[in-house]
């Protein structure tokens, strides 16, 4: 191999990237679970905008089957 990763194969890639989708999740979570309840009456705010991404991203990618059960 001239260059990259050895032993590193493009579906190990791809498990890594979907597995990379539930970084900061749980700080996403938090951070809109400590706003106060007037906050979300108007429109979504860029932190509920940022979950509501991260959620779909998840769902686009299956990743819901890389928990264990």
């Amino acid at each position: 191999m001239t260059g990259g990763v050895p032993d590193y194969s493009y579906a190990d890639f791809i498990l890594d990237y979907r597995r990379g989708f539930f970084r900061n999740l749980l700080v996403l979570i938090a951070a809109n679970g400590n706003m106060s309840d007037g906050v979300f009456e108007s429109s979504l705010t860029p932190g509920l905008q940022a979950l509501c991404s991260r959620m779909q991203t998840l769902i686009d990618w299956d990743c819901g089957e890389l928990i264990p059960d």
